[in-house]
């Protein structure tokens, strides 16, 4: 996924279907400098830091 399309998403009031590893996530943080994304598993609550690269939208 692209910087830009990740931010649409984290800014938008609706719900996408985002995947990490074929795990559904929620974007919770984006940051510009490392090209990263603070993501949460919604199966298990799991928080990570992930390059927004490996972000699929689906």
């Amino acid at each position: 996924m692209l910087m830009r399309r990740a931010q649409e998403i984290f800014n938008s009031k609706g719900v996408f279907d985002v995947k990490y590893n074929n795990t559904n996530v929620w974007i919770n943080e984006l940051n510009f400098d490392k090209n990263t994304a603070i993501i949460k598993d919604l199966n298990n609550n799991q928080v990570m830091e992930v390059e927004v690269s490996n972000l699929i939208e689906s």
